[in-house]
């Protein structure tokens, strides 16, 4: 009976996956020519042994059908297995038109069919053309200071050896390479292409109409003369020239000028208390983010702090990075403020005014007013109002404390001054530039994960910059360099999406995944000062 039972659970379970078991089908490339060959392939997320293929309907339609290769897969990912069993036909058609590949089955679970489009091999109208180089802009206008993308297209028909890419030129803007390039195939005047994308982010700096001097590409197309022997054509090819309207700020708008299309300011405080103590000291961070701009753009914040706190400002912290081909600027400036008298403590509203660049206005990103309790330390006897019209015999009779209360002022102020000092000598010999907004406070694994439960998109941002700093990693893409291919792909399509959260100012986001993420890869990671990348066109 007990056999039995196991046998009846284990078929239960099978069918169980075979009904949960999903077969992806799919052909390329699409489309193709008349007997240029095609590779149909089939996979499911399983271990799976028999595939039915209804040869007959192909070659019905006048197909030819190749042989049949199956591969299997097993991987093990953040403790998860997961394997993967995958069939590839390679076929082609005579005749030109759409064919439609009958639906697979696999293990008796059916797929669904897929359609290829062949087309007639066309006929050469001009000079064929191995390489060529396109360029397009996102807009043929823009504001001052606004950034606009410059997409360039490199068409490659033959290989191409010792291949560079020279940046397009514009006099009076900055000029940076945003993204990663991007590989295809495209079917031009009857060829087949391997297209070569590359985006570029244009911030003009002066008013006027300019001319984008096209991005340049050399290098040696790989030839073969008429005795069969390979040798190198050097090539020397441009983009057209393109033409950008840049339009100065409009005469009615008033502040910092900011053109932007998104603009946050975020503050964050430690301790996050609504009552303060004379004496102790918080620490408030304000974040202003913006979105296709540089960093140098951002304005500096006019911050006005009551007269009843000492401040004492750290050095702000300016830097822009890319986010799906979109420039993102952030000023970080942190300071410790120091109650210095029991009572009401506001700290006034703030807020930077920009010009949206999508509704054509201008907005105000506001920080609310912020009102604290400030009671007095343990010990300390409150100022009453009228103390300073107190009569001589008063202050006499209440002068036994005084002295004391003073000693103790100044032991308080020698030890706030060396602390103080120790931290801004850290700060100065740690390299800014590189370092991404953070708080003045680092964030251990454990603490991390609490403000990950949170699921508050800048609490979380901030906390992972923290903790990066605290792991010795002085910004996020220094801390992914350390990472296998994998895990790095795999936190940051989280970080991206984390990223994104923040600048639509999404009330909630989840954390599972990333923290997940991070606990995998965070035994193995060790600190490193950077990594170099492979060129765009490999020297074959």
């Amino acid at each position: 009976m007990q056999r039995l039972f196991a046998l009846l659970i284990l078929l239960l379970w099978a069918n169980q996956s075979l009904a949960s078991m999903q077969i992806d089908s799919s052909v390329a490339p699409n489309p193709v020519f008349v007997e240029e060959r095609f590779v149909l392939t089939i996979s499911v997320d399983a271990n799976a042994d028999k595939l039915e293929l209804d040869r007959d309907a192909l070659l019905r339609q006048g197909l030819v059908v190749g042989a049949t290769n199956v591969s299997r897969n097993y991987q093990i990912i953040n403790g998860d297995s997961r394997r993967q069993t995958t069939w590839r036909t390679e076929i082609y058609a005579r005749k030109a038109g759409t064919y439609t590949l009958p639906a697979a089955s696999v293990d008796g679970v059916k797929g669904k069919p897929v359609t290829i489009d062949v087309r007639p091999i066309p006929k050469q109208t001009g000079p064929a053309r191995d390489l060529f180089i396109d360029a397009e802009l996102s807009s043929t206008t823009a504001y001052l200071g606004q950034q606009i993308s410059y997409s360039v297209k490199l068409y490659l028909g033959e290989e191409l050896r010792n291949g560079s890419l020279a940046d397009p030129q514009m006099a009076d803007a900055a000029i940076r390479n945003i993204g990663s390039d991007t590989k295809t195939t495209e079917i031009v005047d009857g060829r087949r292409y391997q297209v070569i994308q590359r985006n570029f982010a244009v911030v003009p700096e002066q008013a006027g109409s300019y001319e984008i001097i096209g991005a340049n590409v050399k290098g040696q197309l790989v030839k073969q003369n008429s005795r069969g022997q390979l040798y190198g054509l050097p090539v020397n090819e441009s983009a057209p020239t393109l033409t950008l309207q840049v339009k100065a700020a409009p005469e009615n708008y008033s502040g910092h000028w900011l053109p932007s299309e998104l603009v946050t300011l975020h503050d964050e405080w430690q301790p996050q208390n609504s009552q303060l103590t004379v004496g102790e000291p918080i620490t408030r961070t304000i974040t202003l983010s913006a979105i296709g701009i540089e960093d140098k753009q951002l304005p500096n914040l006019q911050i006005q702090y009551p007269a009843t706190v000492k401040v004492y400002p750290d050095k702000a912290i300016n830097d822009t990075y890319v986010q799906e081909d979109r420039l993102i600027a952030q000023r970080v400036e942190s300071v410790a403020l120091i109650p210095t008298q029991a009572g009401e403590l506001t700290f006034p509203a703030l807020s930077v005014s920009w010009w949206d660049t999508a509704q054509n206005r201008q907005r105000t990103a506001e920080l609310p007013a912020r009102t604290f309790t400030v009671i007095a330390a343990e010990g300390q006897v409150p100022l009453a109002e009228n103390t300073r019209q107190a009569s001589p015999a008063q202050v006499e009779q209440d002068s036994t404390w005084f002295w004391p209360f003073i000693l103790m002022s100044i032991l308080w102020l020698v030890t706030l001054t060396a602390a103080i000092y120790g931290y801004l000598k850290r700060s100065k010999s740690t390299p800014q530039a590189q370092i991404q907004p953070a708080s003045a406070k680092n964030l251990s694994f454990a603490e991390l994960e609490k403000v990950c439960t949170t699921a508050q998109p800048a609490a979380i941002q901030q906390g992972l910059q923290r903790w990066c700093l605290s792991q010795g990693w002085r910004s996020r893409r220094q801390w992914l360099a350390t990472l296998s291919t994998t895990d790095a792909t795999q936190i940051e399509s989280q970080l991206t999406s984390l990223d994104k959260a923040v600048n639509q100012q999404a009330e909630t986001w989840p954390a599972e995944p990333l923290l997940a993420a991070i606990k995998s890869s965070y035994m193995q990671t060790i600190p490193a000062n950077g990594t170099s990348l492979s060129p765009l066109y490999p020297t074959a």
